[in-house]
């Protein structure tokens, strides 16, 4: 198998790993995924001869991906049939007290939302912008908002991995990545509404 810079592949575990960078070290290994993860030239993740779930086994293609090349922010599609923009909510404090029966649902869009602000979000990708001028909402201008979609999946996919292997604390910080990116995806359908 031949590894090539910006490909998805899947591992031996069935995980979707990429886009795939060439390792500036270049000295133990040669290309690592998004997630920082280094692998040999062949898609080896482990050392010696012994088969690893991390191991690259083949290419991945999304077979939902459209065969229009991605849009660019600045083209805009001609609307059709397209229903009026869904406005923000913002429920006030009664409506908020009198239906306590969500406030689950609200402490874990809490958690979601301090992940971006305060956790990994902010840390590995903010470098002092707004959330809406930060990479995950920049991509999603380019490639519409199906990008933020189908990396929120692949966090949903790697959480169910690691929930597999016991690692539940891990697997419930990985949802709170997807579902900012599901909100980053809700932003991008709102601008693109009120630009039509």
């Amino acid at each position: 198998m031949r590894i090539e810079a910006g490909k998805w592949y899947l591992n031996r575990e069935g995980n979707c790993v990429g886009p795939m960078q060439r390792d500036d070290d270049g000295i133990t290994y040669f290309w690592r995924d998004g997630d920082g993860r280094s692998y040999f030239f062949d898609g080896r993740a482990g050392v010696g001869s012994l088969p690893s779930p991390h191991d690259l086994i083949r290419e991945w293609i999304n077979p939902a991906a459209s065969a229009e090349p991605p849009m660019h922010d600045l083209v805009k599609r001609p609307a059709t049939n397209t229903p009026p923009p869904i406005p923000p909510q913002y429920p006030s404090a009664e409506q908020l007290e009198a239906d306590r029966s969500y406030d689950v649902l609200v402490s874990v869009l809490k958690d979601a939302h301090a992940q971006a602000s305060r956790g990994k979000g902010k840390e590995r990708h903010a470098n002092g912008r707004p959330f809406e001028r930060q990479p995950i909402m920049e991509l999603g201008r380019m490639y519409g908002p199906g990008f933020a979609a189908g990396q929120a999946a692949k966090k949903a996919q790697e959480a169910m991995g690691m929930v597999a292997r016991g690692e539940r604390d891990a697997a419930a910080f990985e949802l709170l990545g997807a579902i900012n990116y599901l909100a980053a995806c809700v932003m991008l359908i709102r601008e693109n509404q009120n630009a039509a």
